[in-house]
Formats: C-alpha cells, sequence, structure tokens
C-alpha cells in the first residue's frame, strides 16, 4: 500500500501550503523535461509524485488514504534529505532565492538555522515553503507550526518530551532520540511519563551535564 506523505516526503500533519509548495519543488527536480538522468525514472517518478498531490490536496481522499494507512505509517526518526538528488538544479534556484529574502528578511536564517540543527529535511521544506508560498514575512510562525508537526510526529506531543529531544540532538546525543522515537512507535503515546522516566535513569550522565551545564551559566 502506497504512502503518499512518503512520497512527497511531508509529515502526515501536513498543511496543505507544505504539501503544495513541496509538489512544486520535486515536480521541478523530477520533471523528464528536466531530469538528467533516466528519464524512465523521471517518469515514475513524477507519476507517483502526481498521485501523491493528487490524493492528498482532496480532504475527503485524504481522510481515505490516512484511515487506510493508519496503522502501517513509518512514523521511524530520520535526518535524510530526499530532495538530495544528482538533480541539484532546484537546489541551486532556491538557495539564490533565499540569499536575495534574507537581505529583506534577515530574520528566516535564523530560522532556518534553528531547524537545521534538528533535521536537514526539515531545514530544506522551511525553506520551499518560504520562496515558492512568498511566506517570508511570516516564516518564524511557519518555522514555529513546521517544528511543532515534525516532533507531534516522531516524539508524541509531551512537550517534555520534546525539549529532550532537542537538547540531545543539539548535542549530538542522536542515540537518545532515536531511543525516544522507537519507545514512542512500540509503547505508543500515551507512554510518555515512563519513556521520561526510563531515558534520564538510563542516560544520567545526559542529564546531569545538562544540569551542571545550567548551573555553570547561572553562576557565571
Amino acid at each position: 500500500m502506497k504512502d503518499y506523505y512518503a512520497i512527497l516526503g511531508v509529515p502526515r500533519e501536513a498543511e496543505a501550503d507544505l504539501i503544495k509548495a513541496t509538489y512544486i519543488a520535486l515536480s521541478k527536480i523530477y520533471h523528464p523535461d528536466i531530469y538528467r538522468g533516466d528519464k524512465k525514472y523521471a517518469l515514475k517518478r513524477m507519476q507517483e509524485i502526481n498521485e501523491a498531490h493528487e490524493i492528498l490536496k482532496n480532504p475527503k481522499k485524504r481522510k481515505a488514504h490516512d484511515d487506510k494507512n493508519k496503522d502501517t505509517a513509518d512514523d521511524s526518526f530520520f535526518d535524510d534529505n530526499q530532495f538530495q538528488d544528482e538533480q541539484d538544479s532546484y537546489q541551486e534556484i532556491i538557495k539564490e532565492a533565499w540569499d536575495f529574502a534574507k537581505e529583506y528578511h534577515p530574520a528566516i536564517d535564523v530560522q532556518y538555522k534553528d531547524l537545521l540543527r534538528l533535521n536537514k529535511n526539515l531545514a530544506w521544506l522551511f525553506q520551499v515553503r518560504c520562496v515558492e508560498n512568498k511566506q517570508f514575512e511570516k516564516a518564524n510562525k511557519v518555522a514555529e507550526k513546521m517544528k511543532k508537526e515534525w516532533f507531534n510526529k516522531y516524539f508524541g506531543t509531551n512537550t517534555e518530551i520534546h525539549k529532550i529531544v532537542q537538547k540531545a540532538i543539539r548535542n549530538k546525543q542522536i542515540i537518545i532520540a532515536k531511543e525516544i522515537n522507537k519507545a514512542i512507535k512500540v509503547l505508543g503515546k500515551d507512554s510518555s511519563e515512563i519513556i521520561i522516566q526510563r531515558t534520564k535513569r538510563k542516560h544520567a550522565r545526559f542529564f546531569q551535564e545538562d544540569m551542571s551545564s545550567r548551573k555553570y551559566c547561572k553562576s557565571s
């Protein structure tokens, strides 16, 4: 059974404008008239992308797809950038537009770098969304919403877990984030409290170092 969210590379909670922006981005990469590689592969990829967009842009079709796939959705934590492709011309277009926009909206790069520390794909989708939908004025709200959607997808809705994961990733303790993601996936989102307790016991040193660092910052 096809997972149209996976085909487009967006979270299940993605709103219509992110789905549209991602569809445009992928179309500019894989369109057979543009793609530099195997044209048959590009045609097949575009057929999948068009099909995914057709389903996900329609609320009724999207709900039917979600209902069929609710037990098979892959919520595994990842740090891949599916847009890193041999066809890099679109990345260059986005980068050029982004660099130009920064001159008028310098704050957008702060949000981009914040997302980049969490996940490459998340940061790239933020750039695509801002450029394709001209959302530079409200980039802060866009970034916060995308970050929340990303955390909710992979780590549930518990805000304490979100804080732990964010600190772990930024301190290059990816193993902690992956363990929490797996625990959420296996035990369910209602097991947040026991997951927090278990994580703090298993990685006590990480939490002790974090506490020591905060005390040092306060004293200095």
